[in-house]
């Protein structure tokens, strides 16, 4: 089985889209997409930079895909998703996870500058303080 992990940011680019329709070309449902649904991207949010109208899951699904949806911040949630990608047959699937960017970080949830910033000593302390009692 393979694995891609990708965000939503990366639907623009136009090679996603024809690795899209390969995929299914070729019946690989051995392949598993799991696309981060954050709706940011390194200069904000995805709907003020280049937005993506519609759903994404009619396209893909037009594409022959298994369209899955899970939240991405629940464990449990994501390991029954996976197992129900691995049994499908006939078909890749795409597994659209939502999340919050930084999620239980004051000062990095649904801040896009964090997308590729470096964190100081000082912030990581703040940072697993906040994860570890939230």
């Amino acid at each position: 089985f393979t694995y891609v992990l990708m965000g939503d940011g990366e639907m623009q680019e136009g090679q996603v889209w024809e690795a899209i329709m390969a995929a299914d070309r070729f019946h690989l449902d051995n392949l598993t997409v799991i696309v981060d649904i954050n709706k940011q991207q390194l200069l904000g949010e995805i709907t003020k930079i280049f937005p993506i109208s519609g759903s994404l899951q009619p396209r893909w699904e037009s594409f022959g895909w298994n369209v899955m949806e899970m939240d991405g911040h629940d464990i449990a949630q994501i390991l029954e998703t996976i197992d129900l990608a691995r049994n499908n047959k006939g078909q890749p699937t795409a597994v659209f996870s939502y999340t919050t960017k930084g999620k239980g970080v004051s000062f990095m949830q649904n801040n896009p500058a964090w997308h590729s910033k470096g964190i100081s000593a000082q912030e990581l302390e703040l940072a697993l303080s906040e994860v570890e009692n939230g």
